[in-house]
Order: C-alpha cells, then structure tokens, then sequence
C-alpha cells in the first residue's frame, strides 16, 4: 500500500484528487485519516465479502461517483465492479492490468473450469468496457488483442514504476560477503528449486528468500537436504525492504515467466547487479552485460553459470549495478510513469 500510495498522491496532485473505493473496513476508514487531501477512501463499511462489495459498491457510493471523471481499476482482477460503478456513474473507464490474470492461469494450468470462466469473462467485459486498457508490456498487449480481440487503440503500454528514492543505493552500507538476495512469491513459476538446486553447487554463498508462497515447506525442505544456506524472511514492509535488498552482493530472479517484475527493477534501483533468466517481460528490460546477467536459459545449471560469473567479478558486478541503477532512473521513476498515465488522459480529453 505505501507503494501505490506514494503514485496516487502524485497523481491526485495532478488531476484534482483521487478517491479508492476499497474492499477494506474499518482499517481502511482509519487509513483515510492519515492520507493527504488530494486522497479519500470509500471503504466497505458494510462488511459485505469481496464479491458482493464489488456488486453493491457503485451503488452505495453512487452519489460520490457521480462527481468523478474516471474510474480506474488498480488491477484487471475485480474490474468487474468497476464496470457496474461506470454504468451507475457515467464515469469513463480505464483499466490498468499489472498482470493478465487468465495468461498466468494458462502458464500453470492452474484454476477450476468454473474460476478460468469467470476470469475469462471479467477480462472480456473489461476490454469491452474500457475506453483505455493500460498494461505494463507488450506481451500483455498481443495477449488481450488475440484472446479477446481488444482493439489496439485502446492498449497503452504503461510500464510499472519504482520508487527511485526509496530504492537507491547507499554505498556506505556494507554487503554481506556471498549474500544472494530474491524477492516475490514462491510458486511454482518463480522457478525457486532451481535457484536452490544452483546455489548447492557454488561455494560460499547464502540465498535471502523474501516472500511468501504455498511451496515455502517444500523450499525448506530442499534447502535442508541440500545443505544450502537459504534464509527465509517471509514478507517484509515495503520501507524496509531496499536495506535487505542493499545487503546482498547480487540479486538472483530465476523466474520461468514474468511480466514487468517490480521486485528485479526494485533490486535494480538499489544498484544491485541482478541474474536472472532470459523470459519474456525480462528480456526487455534487461540487456546483458550492460545493466544485468541473462542467463542461458531456466535450468539450474544456467543459474548457478550465472551466479558463479558475476559473483566472481567486482568489476564486473559494480558495472552491472551502476547500468542497473541507470536504467531505472531513466525510465521507470514515479515521474516519467505518471508523465504516461497523464499523456493517456490527455488523448482521452480528460485533461
């Protein structure tokens, strides 16, 4: 939350406020009360499930919606409410989508009939609805125009952003000699046994797991029976998270599919020189030898290759942490993102 907080006050600055309508009670309403002017909170004082919130939310709020010009979900999950509060507002839509939930449904076969059909139908409505559908790459884009024909005018490439002064470097902290940090969810797509079963086989290192998932036992267990050194820190406040992350001499994302990751471009900020495989939504955002180590491929033996080259080389790391550091800087602080977002309601006539 105090991530997306830090974009929304930015942006409520620049378009005359911002107002989340929460599946929250009453935490959110306390919330509320410590946030700047240019943001309010509609909660879900009711304590109604997420699901019929999401049915009766316009129409609690609808007096409070019919005095705004946008009405912008913060993921494509749940755009179905926002949908009902446009058509009881007449606000126009805009979707933003982190991720497309039903294409990572499809990458690990996971899901009932029942679920994959009610997430493919809301990211159908979504696309029908919405005058603008804002995804973070292109992948995404191609995926939403083949499965549910969105038409490409209505696809902006809105790339994630980073706190780029939270997220810095500070060079006066000292690293932990042969730490290797992660950070995201452990499941079966962030491909953490190989990292494991790669980091059995180099000398000297420790792996910091932050994050939480359903195969931490499983990660455990093979940490344990491999002998490797693996500290595993559940998940920790977005505030405390870049001095974690500036303790490692590299960070390792291993993933076997990904979108726009904010976890590798958080590493990144903090001038961390980053390993990681050469998937789709990490090929983009990584060029090798310049602001990161693509591996050859997902398997353990390309990771632990990887690991084993830039660990070797403090030239070689400071080279990779600085173009990181760049890179993010460059193209995906608070400023320049928002610069798109507000470029896509300008087209729209909003602004």
């Amino acid at each position: 939350m105090d991530r997306e907080l830090a974009y929304y006050h930015q942006l409520g600055q620049r378009v005359g406020g911002v107002t989340f309508v929460t599946y929250g009670g009453q935490d959110d309403a306390e919330l509320a009360t410590t946030l700047e002017e240019d943001v309010s909170v509609l909660n879900n004082r009711w304590s109604y499930s997420p699901r019929w919130f999401g049915l009766f939310a316009g129409l609690h709020y609808r007096k409070e919606l019919r005095q705004v010009s946008i009405i912008k979900t913060n993921q494509l999950l749940g755009a179905g409410a926002a949908i009902l509060a446009k058509a009881l507002s007449g606000a126009r839509l805009v979707v933003r989508c982190g991720y497309v939930h039903s294409l990572v449904i499809e990458r690990n076969r996971t899901g009932t009939l029942k679920h994959r059909m009610r997430v493919w139908l809301e990211e159908w409505a979504a696309c029908r609805a919405a005058e603008r559908v804002m995804v973070s790459n292109h992948a995404d884009a191609d995926f939403l125009i083949q499965k549910y024909g969105c038409p490409l005018r209505k696809i902006s490439i809105i790339p994630n952003f980073v706190q780029t002064d939270l997220f810095s470097p500070k060079p006066a902290e000292v690293k932990r000699s042969g730490l290797v940090g992660y950070v995201g969810r452990l499941e079966q797509e962030k491909n953490l046994s190989a990292l494991i079963d790669a980091a059995s086989k180099v000398r000297g290192i420790t792996v910091r797991i932050i994050g939480s998932g359903t195969l931490q036992e499983e990660l455990e267990t093979q940490a344990r029976d491999a002998n490797v050194r693996v500290e595993f820190l559940g998940n920790v406040q977005n505030p405390l998270l870049p001095t974690l992350l500036r303790e490692c001499e590299v960070f390792v994302f291993p993933s076997l599919f990904e979108g726009h990751p904010k976890a590798l471009l958080e590493a990144m900020a903090c001038g961390l020189p980053v390993v990681t495989t050469p998937v789709e939504g990490i090929r983009s955002v990584i060029q090798h030898g310049q602001n990161g180590y693509l591996c050859d491929n997902t398997t353990a033996d390309a990771i632990r290759c990887g690991l084993e080259e830039v660990m070797s080389s403090a030239e070689l790391r400071q080279k990779l942490g600085r173009g990181a550091r760049r890179y993010v800087v460059e193209n995906l602080s608070i400023e320049k993102v928002l610069a798109k977002e507000l470029d896509v309601y300008q087209q729209l006539g909003f602004l």
